[in-house]
């Protein structure tokens, strides 16, 4: 509607994703994912996935979690899609122990390594940062207890204390703060990891084929057809 496009004109069909990819991964391959980077499963893991670009607030992340260290002296912080040479980020790598963190610029298997994390942290510093962002989507859909500011699709689906912890932005105290209670409580946790998966079966592929469907049906004026059960994945 900044555009100036009349309400009337416009139809929202969000991004279809293979939930069951993320809700079940053998253990083989989250063993493997592990191994590949020298993941150890013996403390805390906190994950995020986000370029170190300004906007993304990897810096906050970082910060927070070398406040969590005298707590968790064994926790590990990967970063995923870690690309980038942002300034702010590379400085507070730097105060971090050494083998406290883990970079990946890309790995394929990209359910498996959701399935590391204990928590997992997406922080953009504005609202209008992400388009969409799937990795809101991504991680609630693997079950992992996620801290997040609103930004995206975040903005209609997370909702604080139910299926995420939601934190203002550029706030790396909140981050500890919220990592300090997820960690330790595993009620809270079990609580938010499956209403998150409840959360995205919105975003499930059938949902996303249906509506396209309806979408061309009202455009080529076709009526509704009936429901189908063929599976997407023969589509």
């Amino acid at each position: 509607m900044d555009e100036g496009v009349h309400p009337d004109r416009i139809e929202l069909i969000h991004h279809g994703f293979d939930l069951e990819a993320f809700a079940n991964v053998p253990e083989h391959r989250i063993q493997r994912i592990a191994e590949k980077y020298g993941i150890r499963l013996e403390g805390p893991i906190i994950g995020a996935s986000a370029r170190f670009v300004a906007t993304k607030g990897v810096q906050h992340i970082v910060a927070a979690f070398r406040r969590l260290l005298p707590a968790y002296p064994k926790a590990q912080l990967v970063l995923a899609n870690a690309r980038g040479e942002l300034a702010d980020v590379r400085a507070e790598l730097s105060q971090l122990p050494p083998g406290s963190h883990v970079e990946i610029p890309y790995e394929m298997d990209n359910s498996a390594l959701y399935h590391l994390f204990d928590v997992f942290v997406h922080v953009p510093v504005a609202g209008w940062v992400e388009g969409f962002g799937q990795v809101y989507v991504e991680a609630m859909a693997a079950g992992v207890p996620s801290i997040f500011t609103k930004a995206g699709i975040a903005h209609e689906l997370a909702r604080h204390g139910e299926n995420a912890w939601v934190v203002d932005y550029e706030a790396p105290d909140q981050i500890h703060a919220a990592l300090l209670e997820l960690l330790s409580d595993f009620a809270l946790c079990s609580r938010l990891s499956r209403q998150a998966r409840a959360a995205v079966q919105q975003f499930g592929l059938d949902q996303h084929v249906s509506r396209l469907a309806r979408f061309y049906d009202r455009l080529l004026g076709i009526r509704s057809r009936a429901p189908t059960t063929q599976s997407v994945a023969t589509l």
